[in-house]
């Protein structure tokens, strides 16, 4: 019991996140153009981006949560989140140097989440 409100408390961020970006799906979609990389793709690309980021931050933490049976299901709902979260890291929250340390913070809350995403993983794969 406790290991699951840990893994629900874990994955809440995420399952917000995508709430939060379907109901203002159009202004998620022009946060991620102003994003250098990003705001050179064609609006229906970045619409597609942002669709599946919905899916994949709503429906994964379920799939975590719910403690299915089928690792390769779990594994599969790990994955994508993980590549998600290295991908945010990367592009919206990366390291600053230069910067003070508040700047950082975000950067550092996503090594973090990367952490408890390690030991998720490790709970996922000892269950096998």
């Amino acid at each position: 019991m406790i290991l699951q409100i840990g893994i629900i408390l874990l994955l809440i961020n995420f399952f917000v996140s995508g709430i939060y970006k379907a109901m203002n799906f159009e202004k998620s979609v022009k946060y991620l153009e102003s994003n250098a990389f990003f705001g050179v793709m064609d609006k229906n690309v970045t619409k597609v981006i942002i669709a599946s980021s919905i899916l994949i931050l709503i429906i994964c933490p379920i799939i975590l949560a719910l403690n299915m049976k089928n690792a390769i299901i779990n594994l599969t709902a790990w994955t994508l989140l993980t590549i998600f979260l290295l991908l945010a890291t990367l592009f919206f929250h990366p390291l600053k140097l230069s910067n003070t340390f508040y700047q950082n913070i975000p950067f550092l809350s996503n090594l973090s989440m990367l952490g408890g995403f390690v030991l998720l993983y490790h709970i996922i794969y000892n269950k096998t």
